[in-house]
């Protein structure tokens, strides 16, 4: 999917996995933008893992209708590609309440999580895949 200039946000694909990188000032239906766009991606049946990197980010505006919208594509998205573990990366205070109300709620416990940095994303992300253990059976 090309992306529009304009956007506080840019897609990174890796082997299996995806880097979703947030910036400057961005929004909830960003947000939302970006996990349809790696939905739609031709990628998605053979991700692993997604990172989602809000560490630059320096205002986020917040719909509640765009959260119950991010909320509905978490619990739909795994019933088509259930491997995905997904880490978040976050150190604003306003959003890392969204990701532990998300986390909350997520169909796959245990297979969405925060940090505060990429490194420890990263590594949180490569010890679930190691583990075999977090791939419930496919629904499809």
């Amino acid at each position: 999917m090309a992306q529009n200039s304009t956007m506080a946000y840019r897609l990174v694909w890796e082997d299996k996995g995806v880097i979703a990188k947030f910036w400057g000032s961005t929004n909830s239906a960003e947000a939302l933008e970006m996990l349809n766009a790696v939905g739609d991606d031709p990628r998605f049946d053979q991700l692993t893992w997604r990172i989602n990197d809000f560490l630059e980010v320096e205002d986020h505006e917040v719909s509640p209708t765009m959260v119950k919208y991010i909320d509905a594509l978490n619990h739909v998205l795994p019933l088509t590609n259930s491997r995905i573990v997904v880490a978040i990366a976050v150190q604003r205070k306003d959003i890392a309440e969204l990701v532990q109300q998300l986390i909350a709620e997520h169909p796959i416990p245990g297979n969405l999580a925060m940090f505060g940095n990429m490194n420890d994303a990263r590594a949180w992300i490569n010890t679930r895949l190691k583990s075999g253990s977090i791939f419930p059976s496919a629904t499809r």
